[in-house]
């Protein structure tokens, strides 16, 4: 019977590594994954050089 158990539970076991070696989905997702990242990064990097440029042109209008 242990053996059975063992057997069994080593089968499922490859069954699901199996599974989860679907190499095509995962390159799909890291494409997706480095698109969002680049989108982000533009994003992130337009709002800093808005965030400075506001900023100076702030501390140029004032006095004192």
């Amino acid at each position: 019977m242990h053996k059975y158990a063992v057997t069994l539970t080593m089968l499922l076991l490859l069954a699901l590594r199996l599974i989860a070696q679907d190499s095509l989905s995962l390159e799909k997702f890291n494409r997706e994954r480095i698109g969002t990242t680049k989108t982000a990064m533009v994003v992130l990097g337009g709002w800093s050089v808005a965030n400075i440029a506001t900023g100076l042109i702030g501390m140029g209008q004032t006095s004192g």
